[in-house]
């Protein structure tokens, strides 16, 4: 056995801790967490070397002091390499409870946050992220609303960044604007291996083709 899957659906912090003995801590590749819960899940974890995080927030009510709990641990963690956050409209007021972690975390490699409607506010801020951490390879930012604005703060961070290597742009807002800065961008930035920026309003006359 090579590697453990395990999702949570409202297991009380006990038998999270039970069943988390039992597999070998260099084996836990992946956990899913359909839970609500109080206390940071990579601390109930503890030692594992967890590498990707899934979450789904069931109850709104909930949200904001779960995002509270994964960013108290992310600003720390030195294991994870993936968190999917995809499709939990966390929109701006969510994914800035936990984009100072992610300024801070050293190790995270990919992050998605499609389908959140972060929008240009949440893209401006994603910017910042990208400028100062120095880990992160891959982002998805896919049907997020992101238009003209929020494209040209990504693409003057990717001008910053060396580690990005690949970055998803598919089914937002972006137009001719964007499509400018993202070819500006392109010019600087060498680290950059595949930017997806399908199903937007982007045409050849806007000089990116």
């Amino acid at each position: 056995m090579d590697e453990v899957y395990v999702s949570f659906d409202k297991l009380p912090k006990e038998m999270l801790l039970l069943i988390l003995s039992f597999i070998p801590k260099n084996k836990l590749y992946q956990v899913n967490v359909n839970r609500q819960f109080e206390d940071a899940i990579l601390d109930i974890l503890g030692p594992i070397v967890l590498k990707k995080l899934r979450t789904t927030f069931w109850d709104t009510q909930m949200i904001t002091i779960e995002l509270k709990a994964l960013a108290r641990t992310l600003e720390t963690n030195k294991t994870l390499k993936i968190i999917d956050f995809g499709g939990q409209l966390l929109q701006y007021k969510g994914f800035n409870i936990f984009a100072k972690a992610l300024k801070l975390n050293k190790t995270l490699l990919t992050i998605c946050l499609s389908s959140n409607n972060i929008g240009d506010d949440g893209a401006i801020l994603l910017a910042q992220v990208l400028e100062q951490n120095t880990s992160i390879k891959t982002t998805r930012l896919n049907d997020n609303k992101i238009g003209c604005i929020g494209t040209r703060a990504l693409m003057e961070a990717i001008t910053k960044n060396q580690t990005l290597v690949k970055m998803s742009l598919f089914d937002n807002n972006i137009k001719s604007d964007g499509a400018k800065a993202i070819t500006e961008a392109l010019k600087k930035n060498i680290k950059l291996k595949t930017l997806d920026i399908g199903r937007n309003k982007i045409f050849i006359d806007d000089g990116i083709l």
